[in-house]
């Protein structure tokens, strides 16, 4: 990935996180998310305690999805939604339920994809459930998502091993490593993999690396 794009995220996010106070809402739908606003926040203000601070006093309510949360009390500061359903559907049914949808300016940070991978259709779906709910959603590129690995072959053991049916099943953490590129590939993901032991299963695990 470029340095041109990279530094195109950066200015988006700075651009965002500078008018925190015109939103009403600041919405996560991943762990990445929350370090990358985090770090960056305490780039713009001088620390992270400079940047909890500015946080609190922007007035603006954070949402994450379950344990995700813990990151934010961790650095200080309050989850005001947190829903029963960790997803981003359980979040907008949560914003509804509280009568919190309607009229809300919400700044969502989400991934950026970059190097050929395909955005999944998570983020997507849930700017159109925001608006459908009756928010202003603005979603901002807060980190990027890219394949892991330069090319094919640095997974040709995992995928000689999954052609001779060495493993029982292939796990993923994210729906941003499953694709139809990765699988003509024949890899186990379009990012990284490692090869684990689960009881007396050989599982294939795929995980995706962000910078």
């Amino acid at each position: 990935v470029g340095i041109a794009v990279r530094c195109c995220v950066a200015l988006q996010l700075n651009d965002s996180l500078q008018q925190l106070g015109s939103y009403s809402h600041l919405a996560f739908t991943s762990k990445n998310g929350i370090l990358a606003v985090l770090e960056r926040l305490a780039e713009l203000h001088g620390g992270p305690e400079s940047a909890v601070q500015y946080v609190q006093q922007s007035g603006i309510k954070l949402c994450a999805l379950g344990a995700d949360g813990q990151v934010l009390t961790d650095a200080g500061l309050q989850v005001h939604v947190s829903p029963v359903e960790a997803s981003t559907k359980g979040l907008v049914a949560e914003l509804e339920a509280t009568g919190q949808a309607a009229g809300a300016r919400v700044l969502c940070p989400v991934p950026h994809i970059a190097g050929g991978l395909v955005e999944p259709p998570v983020v997507p779906r849930f700017m159109a459930a925001l608006a459908a709910a009756g928010a202003a959603a603005h979603r901002v590129p807060a980190y990027l998502t890219a394949v892991g690995l330069p090319s094919p072959e640095c997974c040709s053991q995992e995928a000689a091993l999954l052609q001779a049916g060495h493993f029982d099943a292939i796990a993923f953490s994210s729906t941003a490593e499953v694709g139809d590129d990765s699988m003509q590939r024949e890899t186990a993901s379009s990012a990284c993999s490692a090869s684990v032991m689960c009881g007396s299963n050989r599982l294939l695990w795929g995980f995706e690396t962000h910078s």
